[in-house]
């Protein structure tokens, strides 16, 4: 944690700000030989290597070699235990797209471990939807399992897939409860001989999952969580006493680049993403040099066609969205396209040095949680339980109550 605080602090005005909303001064924060050195990568086999932070073979310059590597070493975790794989039958994968079955199948027998190994009672799975992880564990180990989640129709849809294709004879419980170390319906389902299980768990309901566990004294919790960007402001960040000695603060342009992938990318999706990038920020040039509109517009989704046609042709549909008339001619705008384009070039080589943090902003909220955990008696380990290419958020924080 404090090395990763020592690596983040110098970099901070880089992390905590969107490259494009720092035009004109996109690069006053960024090593001049860094951007040259990526700016000068023309072929896409290496840019997609960069795009999945696997630098050995593309990056040459020592100081951004260190760089990346710094981050590698900071950001690498062990793998989770070859367990016995999962039971299956007929039943087991119905209407299962690939990653969640990827997911369930790495975690079911970590569940199932822990579960026998402490002797746990029930397992809590939080935020459980229609119940996925909930009824192939249970089908497959004939485990009891609480699928707890706000949304009552997801709840109800569960609830009728599993009575339909239950196999044993433990039947999973889906209750509708609110996840929050404040909501006493929630904490009524924990004590100390149950596990509560996070796959994914969006935002704040991760930092809920955790809080709850320790003030119940839950003897198991394992937790996955994603979507950072949703975090409350403040309330969900720096957790541990630990943290809060030397804290970072991420704002939500950090906590979005937190989310960010990092090996799961292909391609076409690179090249797509320079296409949109492109665009973008000579869009936001264009609005501030010639409209001296410095705010911040929202323009919504594209559909992928719109990046095919002419940069004067994006234009003119990306103001018709937001209601502002064009003032110039299809000519002007392609011209002032091509005058910015230098620009606009530096500023997505700009985007690989900023996107090989995000990584790291990730392990530095997981760390805080761990820590916390710890703080809290907790023996904790953080373990990579799913395969990076299929699931990004592969993280699982796993915590077991001392004594």
């Amino acid at each position: 944690m404090k090395e990763i605080v020592s690596f983040l602090k110098p970099y901070q005005s880089i992390w905590q700000n969107e490259i494009m909303l720092l035009y004109p001064q996109s690069f006053d924060n960024f090593n001049p030989e860094w951007l040259d050195e990526i700016n000068q990568i023309e072929d896409m086999e290496l840019l997609l290597q960069l795009e999945k932070k696997l630098h050995q073979n593309v990056v040459k310059g020592k100081s951004l070699y260190d760089f990346y590597e710094g981050v590698e070493n900071l950001t690498r975790f062990p793998a989770s235990p070859q367990l016995p794989e999962m039971p299956e039958n007929k039943y087991s994968w119905l209407y299962i797209i690939p990653k969640k079955k990827h997911e369930i199948k790495q975690l079911g027998p970590l569940i199932s471990h822990f579960y026998h190994q402490n002797q746990i009672e029930r397992m809590i799975d939080i935020g459980g939807g229609i119940g996925l992880l909930s009824q192939t564990v249970s089908n497959a180990y004939q485990i009891k399992i609480t699928s707890v989640d706000m949304d009552g129709k997801l709840q109800e849809t569960g609830r009728k897939r599993h009575e339909k294709n239950a196999q044993g004879l433990e039947k999973v419980e889906f209750k509708q409860i609110k996840v929050s170390k404040d909501e006493p319906s929630f904490l009524a389902e924990l004590n100390s001989k149950r596990m509560t299980v996070g796959l994914h768990t969006c935002g704040p309901l991760a930092v809920s999952q955790i809080q709850a566990s320790v003030a119940q004294k839950v003897k198991t919790v394992i937790n996955l969580g994603c979507c950072y960007l949703k975090l409350n402001d403040g309330d969900d960040q720096n957790l541990s006493e630990f943290a809060k000695i030397d804290p970072l603060h991420m704002n939500p342009y950090a906590l979005t680049l937190a989310c960010g992938p990092h090996r799961k990318v292909s391609l076409d999706s690179v090249a797509f993403k320079r296409s949109v990038k492109y665009y973008r920020y000579s869009l936001h040039a264009l609005l501030i040099d010639k409209y001296q509109r410095d705010d911040i517009l929202v323009f919504g989704n594209s559909s992928d066609k719109v990046y095919d046609g002419s940069f004067a042709q994006y234009v003119r549909g990306q103001f018709e969205k937001v209601g502002l008339a064009v003032t110039q001619a299809d000519e002007e705008l392609q011209s002032f396209y091509e005058e910015k384009f230098p620009i606009v070039k530096k500023m997505y080589a700009a985007g690989f040095i900023r996107d090989a943090l995000s990584r790291l902003l990730e392990v530095y909220l997981l760390l805080d949680r761990a820590i916390y955990l710890e703080e809290n008696n907790y023996q904790v380990e953080i373990l990579e339980v799913f395969d990076e290419n299929i699931s990004p958020r592969n993280l699982a924080i796993i915590a077991h109550l001392r004594g």
